[in-house]
């Protein structure tokens, strides 16, 4: 069988996936208004996960409002007020065997929606929309990495079995 292995248990580490069928991130734009997770978000995930793909890796996870959030119903992990939810959604996962991979994202200059915030990157290139960023300061920067860490650390804490 040319495929043999494709339904065969692999590690990444030491986290055993019960298969090499793996669900790759997509935008959804179906989580909480504002950002978070709702029960549209756990039934998508927890029918992929019974349907037994092995490990997921989720669709963009805000790490930050403003500028840091380009979709208005995307998954968070921005403070400890998303644990909970976020926990109630790779419970949904880990219920079926599959594994949760959370994607943590800030758009910069990749995404903007008209009527928000003027998008931030490193430097004010223009994008292809014609749309200027705004340039962050250091200390943006820096409160961005810090976003990153802490969105990490939230997900690890609701059970999300590694980050992309």
């Amino acid at each position: 069988m040319i495929y043999e292995k494709l339904f065969s248990p692999a590690s990444i580490g030491r986290l055993e996936i019960r298969n090499r069928v793996a669900m790759t991130p997509m935008g959804l734009d179906i989580g909480a208004l504002a950002g978070g997770v709702n029960y549209d978000l756990i039934a998508f995930y927890g029918a992929r996960a019974k349907g037994g793909v092995g490990p997921i890796i989720s669709g963009v996870c805000q790490v930050m409002d403003g500028p840091g959030a380009d979709e208005d119903h995307q998954l968070a992990a921005r403070s400890a007020a998303d644990i909970d939810d976020l926990g109630r959604l790779m419970d949904a996962v880990h219920k079926h065997g599959a594994k949760m991979f959370i994607q943590l994202q800030h758009p910069g200059l990749g995404f903007h929606l008209p009527g928000r915030e003027t998008p931030v990157s490193a430097s004010a290139v223009a994008m292809p929309s014609g749309v200027v960023p705004r340039a962050l300061t250091i200390a943006e920067i820096e409160s961005t990495v810090e976003a990153f860490v802490t969105g990490a650390q939230v997900a690890q804490i609701a059970g999300a079995d590694g980050i992309e």
